[in-house]
């Protein structure tokens, strides 16, 4: 059983928690995050949602999570990011570049610039399984055809120009 602190629209914690599986009331909201990996050539690292995942199944995504009872955003991506991937990394390479709210779920979006060799990524039997770097043009490409998840925060315009002004500054002081 995995808890989670409920928010509110605020982004306050309301003090009490609920277990992930439960469906939330109206008003209430669980924390997720996504991360998401550039390496120098400019190609995002994207994961597999597992065969056996309720959700998507089989679909790419960036690593992403919620937030357990007592964590930041921060501390989670830095959580999930090593659950998912095996990819170890303190806080202070992780850029917030997008806060986002939908229902039920309040989202903070993370930006690490970062080369990964992909023989070096651990992936998390059920939750992930395959990890590959994609141009720009592969991600748009992959949209399309469905083969993402549908919950990619990159999808939302306002994300993804976020997204690219975080990337400039980032390599680019």
């Amino acid at each position: 059983m995995e808890l989670c602190d409920i928010y509110n629209e605020n982004r306050e914690k309301t003090g009490r928690v609920h277990e992930r599986s439960q469906p939330l009331e109206d008003g209430e909201f669980l924390l997720v995050t996504g991360v998401w990996i550039v390496n120098s050539r400019n190609e995002l690292l994207i994961t597999k949602r597992a065969p056996e995942k309720r959700y998507m199944p089989n679909r790419w995504e960036n690593p992403a999570g919620h937030a357990r009872a007592g964590e930041t955003g921060l501390q989670a991506m830095v959580r999930e990011l090593e659950e998912e991937t095996g990819i170890r990394v303190q806080p202070s390479e992780l850029t917030l570049f997008a806060k986002t709210c939908k229902p039920f779920f309040l989202g903070e979006e993370y930006l690490l610039v970062k080369d990964v060799d992909l023989k070096d990524v651990r992936l998390q039997p059920g939750e992930t399984c395959d990890v590959r770097w994609i141009s720009e043009e592969t991600l748009n490409r992959m949209i399309q055809n469905g083969e993402m998840s549908e919950s990619l925060g990159i999808r939302d315009p306002e994300v993804w120009a976020a997204f690219k002004s975080a990337l400039k500054t980032r390599t680019n002081p």
